[in-house]
């Protein structure tokens, strides 16, 4: 898996100022992508090598393709007003560990170097509310931001502490859809933790706009916080989410709380504290059942359920 190799891309004009995305095929990224082209903004998006450029016209309407290899050349040739970081390693496919640094510092550095070489004023980075020292992938992301922060860049770097997504066209192995795809198949039990720890879930689209309006008024704040919290605001336990999941599929799956230890260093409550954001005229639309209602649905459809 490289960021690093070689790939042809579309010859772009030079006077466009466009928005670079990485993970523009994955779940947050393609509503990101969707976004700004639904608001006329040029997009091109920072892929792997071996890249499935069939999956990415389905994301984007005018796909533009680079590759971290010649993204010197191409930020040279092109006005790229910002970079949205969003690919994400998680080490849940069997990554190693330096897989995971790879995509977590090592790309994101030498993007936000490249950035302020060329003038790009904003990098947007998607970051994790999940606590330090949790896991392989929560240690990378934090060392992104010692190393960005000890950097002298022209760029503004806006962190994003993102609490946890969720909507339709989920990655199967993500909590909720891997839970509503047990019930529509009538498993017959599921275990599970306790289910005391709170968890704040923000609907995708809520979180893609929430980006947006980050990137519209980051020229226009007279300072930027360390991070900047994006979530739905309030944390239920996560018994109480299982149960509505099972509800809204009409599954009578035995639910077997307790079943699994907690992991170590497990938070106990993790909500987005919407301060800032509400400040800058931004507050989810996307109310958690209705929110969930929508995948289920969506993923009933897919099986055949519907």
């Amino acid at each position: 898996m490289g960021w690093f190799g070689e790939l042809a891309v579309t010859p772009r004009n030079a006077e466009e100022g466009v928005v670079l995305v990485t993970g523009a095929t994955g779940f947050l990224g393609r509503h990101i992508v969707r976004a700004l082209e639904s608001s006329g903004t040029t997009v091109v998006a920072l892929v792997r090598r071996e890249s499935d450029a069939d999956r990415l016209t389905r994301v984007m309407t005018h796909p533009v393709l680079w590759t971290a290899a010649d993204a010197e050349k191409r930020f040279a040739e092109t006005r790229v007003e910002a970079v949205i970081h969003t690919a994400t390693s998680y080490g849940r496919r069997g990554e190693t560990r330096e897989e995971i640094w790879a995509t977590n510092v090592q790309l994101p550095l030498s993007l936000l170097d490249c950035a302020s070489r060329h003038g790009t004023t904003r990098f947007v980075n998607i970051d994790t509310a999940l606590p330090d020292g949790l896991n392989a992938y929560v240690d990378s992301k934090r060392l992104f931001l010692a190393e960005a922060r000890s950097r002298r860049v022209g760029t503004a770097l806006v962190n994003v502490r993102m609490q946890h997504i969720y909507g339709p066209g989920d990655e199967p192995s993500r909590f909720i859809p891997h839970l509503i795809r047990s019930f529509l198949r009538g498993v017959p039990e599921v275990p599970l933790t306790a289910g005391e720890q709170r968890r704040d879930f923000i609907h995708v689209d809520d979180a893609a706009r929430g980006v947006l309006t980050l990137l519209d008024a980051v020229g226009s704040l007279p300072a930027i916080p360390q991070a900047i919290d994006l979530g739905s605001g309030e944390a239920l336990p996560l018994a109480d989410i299982v149960r509505m999941l099972r509800q809204l599929c009409g599954a009578t799956t035995d639910l077997r709380f307790g079943a699994l230890a907690y992991r170590d260093g497990e938070p106990m409550e993790c909500r987005a504290d919407l301060g800032f954001m509400t400040g800058l005229g931004w507050q989810p639309r996307v109310g958690l059942e209705q929110g969930l209602r929508e995948t289920v649905e969506s993923e009933r459809s897919l099986a055949g359920n519907g």
